[in-house]
């Protein structure tokens, strides 16, 4: 149960609001690890365009956050979490980035604690703001630097998710225009190969006069421990019904079946 009691809302980021212009924050993107919180957020502005009559982002930039979570306190009835201030990261992206991408967002969603401790978060680019580029960048000094991933997968996609599976071994799930798309990287992302026979069920379409990709969008894609196996559980949603259009799938497999 989700109350005031379990749950806090913490407002981290501030945002310009003026009569044409209001400031946004997108795609949020976090990890966890010790009693540190990482976001990554994108930021930017968006101004009406009268010629247009539309809203345009302009400057878009790609910041972190960190957050240190402290004990309790006697008397208090939880602990507080300390934010840094915004950091951004949109020049190491933009200069460690080997692909054409112009433009830099965070993917959104979570990212990967790996086991040996590395930090991985979800990236995105474009070099025209509609072909999206995934990627990938990491830190293996506890968020004091990041690198970029020298590879992409060879599919350019809207969503993606990643977790790692094995040792090491980050799997990144894609959603494409008419598609969905398995890959997995063994070298942080310099390299980038089709996880052939991986999640296979994930994409089965019981109903064959509906398009996959318009009733199966995987939201979130995490990996646990449950009964000393090894599993992966995600979350798709919009089933092709009226009745369950809006209805959540929790999914659950450990590679076998």
């Amino acid at each position: 149960e989700v109350n005031m009691n379990t749950w806090r809302a913490y407002a981290i980021l501030s945002i310009k609001r003026e009569a044409d212009l209001v400031g946004i924050a997108f795609n949020p993107t976090t990890i966890a690890k010790g009693n540190k919180v990482f976001l990554l957020v994108g930021r930017g502005e968006e101004k009406y365009d009268n010629n247009t009559k539309d809203w345009k982002l302009s400057d878009p930039d790609i910041q972190l956050v960190v957050g240190e979570a402290t004990q309790f306190k006697e008397g208090e009835q939880s602990g507080k979490i300390n934010w840094s201030g915004p950091v951004s990261l949109l020049k190491q992206i933009t200069d460690g980035s080997q692909s054409d991408a112009k433009v830099f967002y965070p993917g959104g969603g979570t990212g990967v604690l790996m086991e040996d401790g590395t930090l991985v978060l979800p990236v995105q680019g474009t070099k025209d703001r509609t072909e999206l580029i995934p990627m990938i960048i990491y830190s293996t000094d506890d968020g004091n630097s990041w690198d970029v991933s020298k590879g992409t997968p060879p599919a350019k996609c809207l969503n993606f998710r990643i977790t790692e599976w094995e040792k090491g071994q980050i799997l990144m799930v894609l959603q494409c225009e008419n598609a969905q798309w398995v890959f997995e990287s063994r070298d942080m992302g310099r390299n980038w190969i089709e996880a052939l026979g991986t999640l296979s069920g994930v994409w089965v379409n019981p109903h064959s006069n509906i398009t996959l990709v318009e009733i199966l969008r995987i939201g979130a894609l995490i990996t646990a421990t449950i009964e000393e196996r090894r599993v992966m559980l995600y979350v798709q949603k919009k089933f092709p019904s009226e009745e369950n259009a809006n209805a959540l799938y929790l999914w659950i497999t450990d590679n076998n079946r």
